[in-house]
């Protein structure tokens, strides 16, 4: 029969396993109180900690964990993550080079040198070549292939890191962090549907996570940042056009030049916009909606860019005075929103 000890370890396992990080700290630590020598429930505590992201801790437990067990690989996995969290890049790489001489034919301490290394951009090369050795001792392993493309994203390489990505979900379809990780990948070749759907497909696959949902917000504040800019581009542009009515009667109404260019550059926005905004999934449209409502940078960004838009539609076809009256609005909106944004920019995680 299991014994008490037994049961409450795999509790707390399985609400590491679950995200419930928060939940498993509570039940570990009376436990590691009681019995401070138990190894099991001290790397545990670790794995809950860096869970919750408390880097801290996360260390403490793991080198606790050491102190009973000084060449337990796991140990200096745990160990090297939580430097990592803490920003402390040399030390997890020498921690995780323990992991790897206590347990040299385990992918995961291999895996674990990886991440380390590719940490300090001189080393990146090195990463790789850990990553190669982790694919050796697990090549069906998706975890394995997650870190390829992550070393190879570090790199530069963005088609091998791609591949090693949809390798990574072919062995398992549910690796939320794969799917983060090739919709980043995606973004950034300019592939903003499949980016957005992937993003969403990280956040179903992993609820707890909070990388998609940032790097869904970031896009969103993305796609507000280039509408902004397209509009006060487009509000100078069409105030160049001034000169071809010089010298200006305020009363008059626009030129032909003003009119052709102006319309041209305005149906170029609303289409743009509109073709964009339909590419999007109905799923990720939903997202951004709700985004908006809470997020006030967002929601102003989103107005700004539509008075800016209409400004310029008004400014190519009315008089000279509102004209300029709509240009000088458009740049003044365009630009104060642009500066919000900017300062307020989700960063991709």
């Amino acid at each position: 029969m299991p014994s008490e000890r037994w049961n409450q370890l795999q509790r707390a396992r399985s609400l590491v396993e679950l995200g419930r990080c928060a939940e498993a700290r509570d039940v570990l630590t009376p436990f590691v109180a009681a019995e401070p020598d138990d190894a099991d429930a001290l790397r545990l505590l670790a794995r809950a900690h860096l869970g919750l992201d408390d880097g801290i801790r996360a260390l403490q437990a793991a080198h606790a964990s050491l102190m009973v067990e000084p060449n337990d690989a796991q140990g200096h996995v745990l160990a090297s993550g939580a430097y990592a969290d803490l920003g402390r890049t040399v030390e997890a790489i020498e921690s995780a080079q323990r992991s790897v001489d206590a347990d040299p034919e385990a992918w995961w301490t291999w895996t674990t040198f990886a991440r380390a290394l590719a940490r300090d951009p001189l080393q990146r090369t090195d990463a790789w070549l850990a990553a190669m050795a982790a694919v050796k001792r697990g090549p069906r392993e998706p975890t394995v292939h997650r870190t390829i493309g992550d070393v190879a994203s570090d790199l530069g390489w963005t088609e091998k890191a791609r591949v090693a990505y949809e390798v990574a979900l072919s062995l398992d379809p549910t690796d939320g962090a794969a799917l983060n990780n090739l919709a980043r990948l995606q973004m950034t070749q300019r592939d903003s549907a499949a980016a957005a759907t992937g993003f969403m497909s990280a956040m179903a696959a992993d609820p707890h996570e909070e990388a998609p949902a940032i790097n869904l917000l970031g896009m969103a504040h993305g796609l507000v940042r280039r509408a902004l800019t397209i509009a006060l581009l487009s509000a100078f542009i069409v105030g160049w056009t001034f000169q071809a009515e010089v010298p200006l009667d305020l009363g008059a109404w626009p030129g032909p030049f003003r009119l052709f260019l102006g319309l041209g550059i305005a149906a170029t926005m609303i289409g743009l916009s509109v073709t964009g905004w339909r590419a999007v999934p109905e799923d990720v449209q939903q997202a951004w909606r709700a985004a908006a409502a809470v997020d006030p940078v967002l929601r102003r960004g989103v107005r700004a860019a539509a008075v800016a838009t209409g400004c310029v539609v008004i400014a190519a076809i009315a008089p000279v005075l509102p004209a300029l009256i709509c240009l000088g609005l458009a740049a003044v909106v365009s630009g104060a929103a642009l500066l919000a944004g900017l300062v307020a920019r989700p960063p991709l995680d």
